[in-house]
């Protein structure tokens, strides 16, 4: 997956499946309910969300939306064909590290930690879009 990034092009199809599903299980036009809840969900991600933390913001948004319990256990049902539990949390499935011993006392850093530089873009792709 190194050429696609990582693999966004092949994972993206878990989230469109799961959508796709959705839809057709409600009813009606995708960019109705399917489409608000999607939205409001990618509104409240954190950087590099977990596929279940996705689910668990669609299930929320769905509920802040106004919609039914019917609408809610839908959507969860389409989470789960495609192979996501909402509300499974990525520490439920680790197991606990051995402790190590105390931490070493460090003086804290005034500036805040360090953020690495990120690589530039690459002009000659930007110019041939």
């Amino acid at each position: 997956t190194w050429k696609d990034n990582g693999g966004v092009h092949y994972n993206s199809g878990i989230p469109n499946r799961a959508f796709a599903l959705f839809s057709k299980a409600v009813g009606g036009n995708a960019w109705d309910k399917p489409g608000h809840v999607w939205y409001e969900a990618s509104q409240h991600l954190g950087l590099l969300p977990s596929f279940a933390q996705f689910a668990d913001e669609t299930v929320k948004a769905a509920r802040k939306l106004g919609y039914g319990e019917d609408v809610v256990q839908k959507l969860k049902d389409s989470w789960g064909e495609v192979g996501i539990k909402p509300g499974a949390a990525l520490r439920d499935t680790l197991t606990p590290a051995e402790p190590v011993g105390p931490a070493e006392d460090k003086e804290a850093d005034p500036n805040g930690p360090t953020v690495p530089e990120l690589p530039k873009p690459n002009k000659q792709l930007i110019e041939a879009r």
